[in-house]
């Protein structure tokens, strides 16, 4: 990645911001440079919840630093010291994601207390903030999913225009990833300005391990064009950073879940995989049929998938069992995610029942609408 020079006396780092894991006992690298001046040192850290840690498999020969890549996905920071042409010292850094793209795919909604200072043209707006999140990577390797943010206090409402390439990071319980996205009018969802923005989204999962702890997640947006920032709710830390940790509680969510989906080997022993959703007993989720945001007030977005080929129809039905709406049905393949929006605003307050049917069984979730 070549960071465009504005100032002679400004460099950028030079070298790619994704880098795939090693499958084998040979380390995969990246190389990275300086566009103007002389390396004089570098740094490569990541973070756990225990702290900050440097990463020492590199190697720097004249101005050419060399990363070996090992089998841990992460987030890291390369930190470059050099001295431009006058001598000046100075510092460049980047965020590389190193990923895996059989390592699973993360799912989420819900609501986080936005802190005041988040919103920058507002800093003074704080309270609940929604999310819907899903990214994956598709059979062509390819991030795709949706991200969508609601900030009703701030006025502030964004979603995603597609998710980058590379991006995605499953790092145990923490799942990191990036993307473009626009300012969006909260009742059509229409551009409300010809802007785009970056974002990255980290997200936290204890129940991977076990833990009992709540959920965590953080968006970060800035202007594409300049950089600068638009809304962080966890302002000052840095994007690779451990949401487990205890400074960060501040990113604990107050209602909905994160769901991050591992891989498990098929049965029978073969070495290949298929993503299937781990149990996270509170939410049904074994079933692979989930909705995001839940509760949510106006839009929710219903998910699957399913272990083989099959005709389905997925309908929505009050608690009395009546039909409210006929969402979709068709043919859908196996193991591929397929999501639907549900537009709930001229539906009255209250819970519902999704159903799934497929030619093999009937699943079904409860949908909560509050206004």
């Amino acid at each position: 990645m070549a960071v465009t020079v504005n100032n002679p006396i400004t460099a950028g780092i030079i070298g790619p911001n994704t880098a795939p894991v090693s499958t084998s006992t040979i380390l995969s690298s990246s190389t990275y440079s300086i566009s103007a001046g002389t390396i004089v040192g570098y740094t490569i850290t990541y973070s756990t919840a225990t702290g900050e840690f440097a990463y020492a498999n590199s190697s720097l020969n004249g101005n050419i630093i060399t990363i070996n890549w090992d089998i841990n996905p992460r987030v890291y920071k390369l930190t470059v010291s050099y001295t431009n042409p006058g001598a000046c010292a100075q510092t460049a850094s980047i965020f590389i994601s190193v990923y895996d793209p059989s390592g699973g795919f993360v799912t989420g909604g819900g609501s986080i207390d936005s802190p005041p200072g988040a919103l920058i043209s507002n800093p003074d707006a704080a309270g609940e903030a929604k999310f819907g999140l899903v990214s994956k990577f598709d059979k062509n390797g390819k991030v795709t999913g949706n991200t969508d943010f609601e900030f009703s206090a701030g006025a502030f409402y964004f979603k995603s225009i597609s998710h980058d390439d590379g991006s995605l990071v499953i790092d145990n319980a923490r799942a990191t990833y990036r993307g473009t996205g626009y300012i969006k009018d909260p009742v059509t969802g229409a551009k409300i300005t010809s802007e785009e923005y970056k974002f990255m989204v980290s997200a936290y999962d204890p129940q991977v391990n076990g833990s009992t702890s709540k959920d965590r997640y953080r968006i970060k947006i800035t202007n594409k064009t300049t950089g600068a920032l638009v809304y962080d709710n966890l302002v000052g830390a840095e994007e690779n950073a451990a949401l487990e940790s205890v400074a960060y509680n501040s990113t604990e969510l107050i209602s909905g879940s994160i769901v991050i989906h591992k891989p498990t080997p098929v049965k029978g022993g073969s070495t290949s995989s298929k993503l299937i959703t781990e149990a996270k007993p509170a939410l049904e989720q074994q079933s692979s049929l989930y909705n995001y945001p839940n509760s949510f007030s106006d839009r929710t977005t219903i998910a699957f998938s399913l272990d083989k080929e099959e005709s389905f129809a997925l309908e929505v039905y009050d608690v009395k069992g009546a039909l409210v709406k006929k969402v979709s049905m068709g043919m859908a393949e196996a193991n591929k995610l397929y999501e639907f929006d549900v537009d709930g605003r001229s539906m009255a307050e209250g819970i519902y029942i999704a159903r799934l049917v497929t030619s093999s069984r009937s699943q079904s979730i409860k949908l909560i609408l509050k206004k």
